[in-house]
């Protein structure tokens, strides 16, 4: 190990093992008071110390998210969302899984997701024992009862029903599946309408046991517990869990930007749109002067909100946004607005990504995107819960937030950068455009 490592893991409180064995040392990872260790059987953890307050998160990503589905598990990630809630052999329902964790004023959820399906619960520093007895005996004893497999299935199929009729989710939900295509990241994780009711106890057990192993599992804690102590009561708890095979990798080359239009009826009075196409993933260092024209354009430039809402009054939201995975993301600008303002405001969204590349960045917009981004990443992450889930995701995704590179990163963009990744990616004449209206 490195002696910068070696520095950095001793000021956590941390001994140093270096044994040999694969996967048994313990190191730092990034930076920030994040501890990391591999354990024998493939699951990595992180820990950080937060000492105050006193509260202890603990997160568990699992890459068994909806871009490792085919056709025939279409929709099972979002399964794994409720079936790892809804009973283990102790705790044979919802109630019992959940009640440990409730009474004792904390929080427990899953989430599905693209990469990730994630585990999280919080709760104060004294019930830690509580908390990890309960992830544990959930991530590897549920039961996937045939009773609950038929619940949930229903639930899921109310709730893709639900998206259909929204259209704002409606919109979103098209423009990812026509922007991405034949790429993995098309699939939803919101689950599939049509092969959901297909989806048996058989099919779902195996896609669990197949993907909710060792070699794809990150646990991350942070809270009032030192690292050492943390990363021990981890490997206890998760040591049991078998090594597994890794999923395939997240390396799919993002797909082509395509000049489509996609037009869908929804809703009884509003219209919404979504203007965007495909981005590199989070490999690429142009990730950093992407985030840097979205603030421009939304958070701290107010360019959208300023030419469409304030000047013009003819949406309540306009908002630009990004979405990046590994290998591939998306870029958008959206808006909700009257049918009869729909090509006006699409000329409006166009005219501000055109914008970003005609017009270099003034030095005060640039400095406020920079200082929005850092600052709003300390904002966001202040409570444990969400640094633990951050820092699975910074593990998972190979490109941490939690770390001096990303600031760097933001701070190292200059006004031409812009420029230059607005002409090579947010292009309104090769841009998917969606509407959704009456």
């Amino acid at each position: 190990m490195p002696d910068t490592a070696r520095q950095a893991v001793a000021a956590a409180g941390v001994e140093i093992v270096d044994d040999g064995a694969a996967g048994g040392s313990v190191e730092a990872a990034h930076g920030y008071g994040i501890v990391r260790q591999a354990f024998p059987n493939g699951v990595t953890a992180l820990a950080r110390h937060i000492p105050d307050p006193d509260i202890v998160a603990v997160s568990i990503g699992v890459r068994g998210g909806a871009r490792f589905e085919d056709d025939a598990t279409a929709g099972a990630a979002k399964f794994m969302e409720k079936l790892f809630l809804q009973g283990t052999e102790r705790r044979p329902s919802p109630d019992e899984v959940q009640r440990p964790i409730t009474v004792r004023g904390g929080s427990l959820s899953a989430q599905s997701g693209s990469e990730l399906v994630i585990l999280s619960a919080q709760v104060r520093s004294a019930d830690i024992d509580v908390m990890l007895d309960l992830l544990g005996d959930i991530l590897l004893n549920s039961t996937f009862a045939q009773d609950r497999v038929e619940n949930e299935a229903r639930v899921i199929l109310e709730e893709l029903n639900a998206r259909r009729a929204n259209p704002n989710v409606l919109a979103s939900d098209l423009f990812s599946k026509t922007v991405f295509g034949e790429h993995p990241l098309a699939r939803s994780a919101a689950g599939d309408l049509e092969n959901t009711p297909r989806l048996g106890r058989t099919e779902l057990v195996a896609y669990r046991d197949r993907h909710f192993v060792g070699r794809n599992t990150v646990v991350a804690l942070a809270g009032n517990l030192q690292p050492g102590d943390a990363l021990s009561r981890l490997e206890a708890t998760f040591e049991p869990m078998v090594r597994g095979e890794a999923a395939p990798p997240s390396n799919v080359p993002p797909p082509p930007a395509v000049a489509q239009r996609v037009d869908e009826k929804a809703g009884t009075s509003q219209a919404r749109i979504i203007l965007g196409g495909p981005l590199p993933g989070l490999r690429s260092d142009d990730r950093f002067p992407i985030a840097v024209a979205v603030a421009v354009l939304g958070p701290s430039g107010l360019r959208l909100f300023r030419e469409i809402r304030d000047l013009r009054g003819l949406s309540y939201d306009p908002a630009a946004g990004q979405s990046l995975f590994p290998d591939a993301g998306i870029w958008l600008g959206a808006a909700g607005t009257d049918p009869n303002n729909v090509d006006a405001v699409i000329d409006l969204l166009c005219a501000q990504f055109t914008r970003l590349r005609d017009e270099p960045l003034s030095n005060e917009e640039l400095a406020n995107a920079q200082n929005y981004l850092v600052g709003s990443l300390v904002v966001g992450l202040e409570s444990p819960s969400a640094q633990s889930a951050q820092m699975i995701r910074d593990e998972a995704f190979g490109s941490p937030v939690l770390s001096d590179e990303y600031r760097q990163g933001i701070r190292a963009v200059q006004a031409d950068d812009v420029r230059r990744i607005a002409a090579a990616y947010l292009r309104p004449e090769d841009a998917t455009l969606v509407v959704v209206q009456p």
